[in-house]
């Protein structure tokens, strides 16, 4: 056998590629024994890519015997780790049997481990086939303990050493805030497997005189693998990138739905109660799933949708039996949850994962959150700490799925113009859209935001009943909603405001500014130095008509002594419906004749608002 490798070696050596090969090999492996670190390993991979680049045929081949015992070494090593018997050096075996002492006696171990590690992690073969049945058993959702393990084993349970080896891991000690260090260990004795199993493969390829790249990017795609399920989820390393790279990595936007929803973004859709925000995400949904424009938009990428569903479960079948109806389908990729998932909960969060993977139809294009509220978990919206919490649980979603996430979303009580909650969730999205419902009954879909795009035009709905052909216990029939795309929102009619409406306007847009509300006091004082009338009387009268007027066309609203301008929910930001005068950006000194503002002449027929 030496004689033939050596025979092998020397036949290499005519070669500059192969040659660069065994030096590859060489220059990275050795001693085996010895734990490397993988960041190490990729450096003087590419160190030796770059040197064969510039001198190729000047690589020296390492003396056949000693590749030899490196082979040798590394199938020694990798047989011991898989024997029966045991193999793994004790801090291994020992970490392996405390994780399925932990899984056995408390349950919500399991979603916790299942997340990072997986049977063939495991180098001890009973210790392995018992972390299989468990597997199998969770992912048909049934009971994990001693006996329905020993059930699930069935023939292969005295292989691993019978019912006695299973009982005696329940009495090993061992703590839950240490499951993570024990399944650290685990995944560090994997890796080194994994790495000495390379040592085989490259020897395998020089005898069949495979080239020295794919052999340098099978180590290469080695360390890359090993080092994602080594720095847990995702493999994520906090790195810097030339922004040349970036530039190089551009690609067109990926849309869903075109102008409304795209790919791996993150979105909310928020309005009061009786909106029809429900219909709105799942026509979005429906319209994804089976490939079907929304309302005229093209869908560019078709996908399974899945619907968390905080409440109203069986109302979903007739909604989507009534889209499936109107649009003509006969079925679509659409899942819809069991009930509200408790995202800020991780074992919660880990089943949820779990339950994607077992998607037939592969992973999600979007996942629908309804409602933030009810699929929340143990926190407080109100909390910028558990709000953040939460966006980073959606964004673990998003990223690995590289999937859209749409999170329905209610508005606060007292203003209908932002989401519920703490603001953490607005600055997160890419999108965010808000629902209305207008003076004429239609529903008004806008958007608020759009990080990377131009906002696309307001859309308007109207609901149509949809009758599904079956009836109820009474005989009545069993009916359910569509929406119906009645065009762009209805400009509701313009109502003129007087010359101290105005000042009074121009004052509220000022000290609302940076909260989006003012303070009665705080508007009062900036419409008097602004001059709404010209003595302390005057004025008091002057904003008090303004305000009162103001308030009773709707132009205005309040709340516990604070005051907005109200957008009427038909277009447009504040800076639409009243432009501010520069002039009172400061505070505005001396006297101002009664009834005139420091603001330059406004032509009669701008001097107007909608409401």
């Amino acid at each position: 056998m030496t004689e033939n490798k050596k025979a092998v070696s020397h036949s290499l050596q005519a070669t500059g590629q192969t040659a660069y090969a065994i030096q590859t090999y060489n220059t990275v492996s050795p001693p085996l024994s010895q734990e490397i670190e993988l960041e190490t390993w990729k450096i003087r991979v590419r160190e030796l890519q770059a040197r064969k680049k510039a001198n190729p045929m000047n690589a020296p081949t390492p003396d056949a015997g000693y590749l030899d015992s490196l082979v040798n070494e590394a199938g020694s090593q990798t047989q011991a780790t898989t024997e029966a018997s045991g193999g793994e050096i004790s801090p291994t075996l020992e970490a392996e049997q405390a994780v399925l002492a932990g899984i056995l006696i408390k349950k919500d171990v399991l979603p916790a481990v299942l997340e990072r590690i997986t049977a063939s992690d495991f180098g001890n073969l009973p210790n392995r086939k018992i972390f299989s049945a468990i597997q199998s058993l969770h992912l048909r959702s049934e009971a994990v303990d001693i006996i329905t393990v020993m059930a699930e084993l069935g023939q292969a349970l005295e292989e691993i050493g019978g019912a006695a080896y299973l009982s005696s891991l329940t009495s090993i000690p061992f703590s839950v805030r240490n499951v993570e260090s024990y399944v650290g260990i685990i995944l560090k004795a994997s890796e080194r497997r994994k790495l000495l199993s390379v040592a085989t493969m490259i020897q395998e390829g020089l005898k069949a005189g495979q080239d020295h790249e794919s052999l340098t990017g099978a180590i290469l795609n080695t360390i890359e693998t090993a080092r994602a399920r080594t720095t847990g989820a995702g493999g994520r390393r906090f790195t810097f990138s030339p922004l040349s790279s970036l530039l190089a990595e551009q690609t067109p936007a990926t849309w869903l739905i075109f102008r409304f929803m795209e790919k791996s973004t993150l979105i909310s859709l928020f309005g009061p109660p009786e909106t029809l925000k429900t219909f709105i995400a799942l026509s979005m949904g429906f319209s994804v799933a089976t490939g079907c424009d929304w309302f005229g938009y093209s869908v560019k990428h078709q996908g399974p949708v899945l619907y968390l569903c905080g409440e109203g479960r069986r109302a979903i079948a007739q909604r989507g039996s009534a889209w499936l109806q109107e649009n003509g389908f006969p079925g679509a990729p659409f899942y819809v949850s069991s009930g509200p998932a408790a995202l800020l909960d991780p074992t919660s969060l880990a089943e949820v994962d779990m339950a994607i993977k077992e998607i037939p139809d592969g992973p999600p294009a979007l996942i629908i959150i309804d409602t933030l509220n009810r699929n929340f978990g143990p926190g407080d919206e109100n909390s910028t700490g558990d709000m953040t919490r939460f966006v980073s649980a959606l964004d673990r979603l998003k990223d690995h799925y590289e999937c859209a996430i749409l999170v329905l979303h209610h508005t606060g009580l007292a203003d209908q113009n932002r989401g519920r909650g703490n603001s953490s969730l607005h600055g997160a999205v890419d999108f965010q859209y808000t629902v209305k419902r207008s003076d004429n009954d239609s529903i008004v879909l806008t958007c608020s935001k759009c990080k990377d795009h131009q906002r696309p035009e307001p859309i308007a709905f109207k609901s149509k009943v949809i009758d599904l052909g079956r009836r109820d216990d009474d005989g009545h029939p069993i009916t359910s909603l569509v929406l119906e795309h009645v065009g762009s929102p209805i400009i509701e009619p313009r109502q003129k405001v007087t010359p101290s409406q105005r000042i009074a306007l121009d004052a509220l847009a000022k000290v609302s500014a940076e909260t989006g509300k003012g303070y009665i006091e705080d508007w009062r004082q900036a419409a008097y130095r602004a001059g709404i009338a010209e003595n302390s009387d005057a004025k008091k009268k002057a904003f008090s008509r303004a305000r009162t007027s103001l308030l009773d066309s709707g132009i205005i609203k309040t709340d516990s002594d604070f005051y907005w301008i109200h957008d009427g929910g038909t277009r447009g930001t504040k800076g639409d419906i009243v432009s501010i005068c520069p002039d009172l950006e400061g505070d505005i000194g001396g006297h101002i004749p009664k009834g005139m503002s420091p603001c330059p002449p406004v032509p009669k027929e701008q001097v107007e608002v909608l409401i």
